[in-house]
């Protein structure tokens, strides 16, 4: 079974805001902001490349993101049970499972 994810929701934040990581790094000045803040004209903040690092490491999302996963085929033979009691199974649903 293939099985292709995609993010439909980015994060909204950062874990870790500019004044985190200039205590953390020892930094007391303001020259490095604009490399360690959030992303501006298309570059990729330090905080953000660091985040990405470990969801990928970890295989986890740190904040808020939505992902959407798509298989090829349903197993054979299997139910899933949501809390209300609802069994899904066939071919035809979309079931939103958090992650």
């Amino acid at each position: 079974m293939r099985v292709n994810t995609t993010i439909t929701t980015a994060p909204s934040f950062e874990p870790v805001s500019t004044a985190q990581a200039k205590a953390h790094l020892r930094i007391f000045h303001s020259l490095d902001d604009t490399y360690l803040a959030a992303s501006s004209g298309g570059s990729t903040s330090v905080i953000t490349t660091a985040r990405q690092m470990i969801e990928n490491y970890c295989g986890i999302a740190i904040p808020n993101t939505t992902f959407t996963s798509v298989y090829d085929s349903f197993p054979a033979n299997t139910s899933i049970n949501n809390s209300n009691g609802e069994v899904f199974n066939g071919s035809s649903y979309e079931i939103a499972l958090p992650r």
